[in-house]
């Protein structure tokens, strides 16, 4: 017990040592070092989706970026379906001219459980087909939209698509 008290007071006298200032200095560091990864936690709360290339032009080859939660990243079925989805859909004249389904090519863990994923490529533009549909894009402009989401199944192994987010742009 007396080793005790003799700690306790060797840790008053060094705590005594430190002026108001460097007191304040250090609460500013870790308020700044805490706020950070405050930030960090907060900014990935939502799931979103982008354009990496400005103004996208017919022709061109661009990638979407999607943040999403871990859920997300769960495979299912007996193909284990790549998981989550990130598609691009286009729009001309209304009817859709291109339609491709890609899966994060490139993922990065974001914490928190969250993550972000960059599609494979897209070439806006051609011919392309999902399943049984084919489109065709010959040239022009188009609405695009680019979205995520990902599967779950229920007890019947019924699949059910849970939107993420989206991004719509115009590519001339």
């Amino acid at each position: 017990m007396a080793n005790r008290k003799r700690t306790n007071k060797k840790l008053l006298k060094k705590v005594d040592r430190f002026s108001f200032p460097q007191l304040y200095l250090i609460a500013v560091a870790f308020a700044i070092v805490g706020g950070f990864a405050l930030w960090k936690s907060l900014a990935a709360t939502t799931s979103s989706v982008v354009v990496d290339q400005p103004n996208p032009q017919y022709g061109q080859q661009i990638t979407l970026t999607a943040v999403y939660p871990s859920a997300a990243r769960k495979k299912i079925g007996r193909r284990q379906m790549f998981q989550p989805q990130i598609n691009l859909s286009c729009i001309q004249n209304a009817t859709t001219a291109y339609y491709q389904i890609s899966s994060a090519a490139k993922e990065t863990n974001l914490g928190g459980g969250w993550w972000q994923g960059t599609s494979g490529t897209f070439t806006l533009g051609g011919n392309t087909s999902v399943g049984n549909n084919s489109y065709s894009w010959p040239g022009g402009s188009a609405d695009c939209t680019g979205f995520s989401g990902y599967f779950t199944t229920d007890s019947t192994s019924a699949l059910y698509w849970h939107s993420l987010g989206s991004v719509s742009f115009h590519v001339n």
